[in-house]
């Protein structure tokens, strides 16, 4: 027994020790005799077999014919038993493999399109079916067999399979939701998802859903190498197929994206920018007359408009086509919700003038029907909803005064010519009916928060909504307060509550218990920091201003100090872009909350930075507001621009 065991041992060590040394002779391409003499079964793992085969260095020794599975007799066809008891070797018998499992593991039937896939090699089953299968190996049999069969196309046939293949294999890991198989697949991804297989792939219809779905996902979970990958190809992947779809379909697609990604997405998140705008081109070819649009179709194109804002696309002919649909819709007049959404979405992406105007006519007191029932209908609702209505319609105002004034100088605004041009813009005077109608049901509306909220000399605001109704009020209230557009009355009344919720700001006697805070974290923001501190300015980090969390303020001089990367803009590639409306809100509000402004664009930063002036210029700034603020009684805001920094 010691002797067989030390031969054993010895054998065992020789075989290790040969076939290291095949390899390494193999790889150093030593003659082919040298490789043939260790080019035996003994000596050399399966993979090696294949390889040397291929190059027609030996001759595979002939496999034992494997038992088939009694379960599995009058199930499927023999080259569907075989897939299953033997261990499949080349691309397409793996690939089927898959197929097969998948399909017996499908109950719910989401994969029934697999059985007649374009490179499936003959037919999977027959007879009874894939069910049987499932009946007859246990699932946990098949699940392993399923990742062993993702594993082995990763090791050996990365770089061979198709863009069709690869749809397959997403629809199989979306459907299972198998986390072993997500590795294996983002391997075989990262390998065969090239540009060159994309153009000659021809996808079917229902091959787009999955694989946006996938791409959706590497953005969601951060999968940065194989998301760039994908990102590079996927709109040519689907250039032949996505025009064919329908505009609904179109729609389920972008709507896929937006649902998995609009909350998550950062706030300077521009991972799938060029993929969306891919498909909203294409959905802007083929929108829907205004005969066929219905609610649902209404809602995805308006989520297809949000999301084009927080990715700072500026799809003016899109947003325009939309505002049209939306104002030949009939129900949206009596539809307060619906038009809540639309003159929201709309607004932010400044394209809502028309609905504006056309929604201001209605109050003008014609007396028509469409007038009374939107009357009936705004009454309907209650308070909450009906603030909810003024800041979408504040909104629209915000981007009409935008366009009345954008000629101007925009460097330099103070408070009082702010004020001043409010008061004049012809735009804002169509909305007063509205306001002056319906002034005293928005006072009273903030007026009961504020009693019910109020615990001593504090006022503590606990939940999500009720923060939210603050914030909408206060900037109603500025907004609608110094346009004067209310009446005597309750403009008078409006302000003193105004005034009385900005002094117990101011006093520190307003709690938002459990808010929900976004923390800006950026380079240009920390050059700006390193500044501050080295020119000796105190000043607060993220520090709550009224309703507003702003980056940085300096509160000795009252100055609002802002960094606006990306997100901030609107941009069609073609040069500087607009500011978002949300952000123009933002810097009005400030103003008229008596702050002085800074505004400092990643445009203007950027080109400050190369031309090494940054310190120097955002210090001049800060005097300069500084001086002129004392000087003048007056609050400004103005914008960091390295040649007007002394000026």
């Amino acid at each position: 027994v010691s002797t067989q065991s030390t031969w054993g041992i010895t054998t065992s060590l020789f075989a290790m020790f040969a076939r290291v040394l095949g390899r390494s002779l193999r790889k150093l391409s030593i003659s082919k005799r040298c490789v043939r003499l260790f080019s035996s079964r003994f000596l050399y793992m399966e993979e090696d077999f294949e390889e040397l085969q291929a190059k027609g260095l030996t001759q595979r020794p002939a496999e034992p014919t494997p038992q088939s599975s009694t379960p599995l007799a009058g199930i499927c066809s023999d080259y569907g038993r075989s897939l299953l008891t033997e261990s499949s070797k080349s691309l397409t018998a793996l690939i089927d493999k898959i197929a097969l499992i998948s399909l017996s593991l499908d109950e719910a039937g989401k994969l029934s399109s697999l059985a007649n896939h374009s490179f499936a090699s003959p037919t999977l089953a027959d007879g009874k079916g894939f069910k049987d299968i499932q009946t007859s190996i246990p699932k946990e049999t098949l699940r392993n067999e399923l990742v062993e069969a993702f594993g082995v196309i990763q090791r050996r046939h990365p770089a061979e399979v198709s863009v069709h293949q690869i749809v397959l294999l997403t629809k199989v890991f979306l459907t299972f939701q198998e986390r072993n198989l997500q590795a294996p697949l983002l391997g075989i991804v990262d390998k065969s998802f090239t540009q060159e297989r994309c153009k000659q792939a021809r996808l079917l219809k229902g091959d787009v859903l999955p694989l946006v779905e996938f791409y959706a996902g590497l953005v969601l979970n951060n999968n940065r190498r194989t998301y760039i990958i994908m990102d590079q190809s996927i709109d040519i992947a689907l250039k032949d197929v996505f025009p064919t779809l329908s505009p609904e379909e179109m729609l389920e697609v972008a709507n896929t994206l937006y649902t998995a990604l609009y909350e998550k997405l950062s706030r300077h998140g521009n991972e799938v920018r060029r993929v969306y705008k891919y498909i909203v081109e294409q959905i802007e070819a083929k929108l829907p007359t205004p005969s066929e649009v219905k609610k649902g179709t209404l809602l995805r194109l308006l989520n297809c408009v949000g999301f084009c804002k927080k990715l700072g696309l500026r799809q003016t002919n899109f947003f325009q086509a939309v505002e049209t649909l939306c104002l030949s819709f009939g129900p949206l007049w009596t539809d307060l919700k619906l038009l809540m959404v639309v003159l929201r979405r709309l607004s932010a992406v400044n394209s809502a003038q028309r609905l504006y105007l056309a929604f201001a006519e209605k109050f003008k007191g014609a007396g028509t029907r469409d007038e009374r029932r939107l009357r009936e209908a705004v009454e309907r609702y209650d308070s909450r909803f009906f603030v909810g209505l003024c800041e979408s319609l504040m909104s629209c105002e915000v981007a009409l005064f935008q366009s009345e004034y954008k000629s101007a100088d925009r460097r330099v605004l103070s408070r009082k010519e702010l004020i001043s041009r409010l008061q004049k813009s012809s735009s804002l005077q169509k909305g007063r009916p509205f306001f002056e109608m319906y002034g005293a049901k928005l006072l009273s509306a903030i007026t009961t928060l504020v009693t019910e909220r109020r615990t001593g000399d504090r006022l503590v605001f606990a939940s999500a909504q009720d923060q939210m109704l603050l914030n909408q009020f206060l900037h109603i209230g500025a907004w609608t307060l110094y346009s004067g557009r209310l009446s005597a009355k309750v403009s008078t009344d409006f302000k003193q509550v105004w005034e009385s919720l900005m002094s117990e700001f101011e006093a520190g006697r307003v709690e938002m218990l459990n808010e929900r805070r976004v923390v800006a974290t950026n380079e240009m923001l920390a050059d700006v920091v390193a500044i501050l501190q080295r020119r000796g300015f105190p000043f607060q980090r993220e520090t709550r201003i009224l309703s507003r969390h702003c980056d940085l303020i300096l509160p000795s001089e009252r100055i609002v100090i802002e960094v606006d990367g990306s997100y901030h803009y609107l941009d069609d590639s073609s040069g500087r872009a607009d500011n978002q409306i949300v952000t123009e809100l933002r810097n009005i509000f400030l103003l008229l909350a008596d702050w002085n402004l800074l505004l400092v664009s990643v445009f203007e930063w950027q080109s400050a930075r190369n031309s090494g002036k940054t310190e120097s210029a955002l210090a001049a700034h800060i005097e300069r507001l500084r001086t002129e603020g004392v000087a003048t009684s007056d609050r400004f805001a103005i914008e960091f621009h390295v040649e007007s920094a002394n000026s």
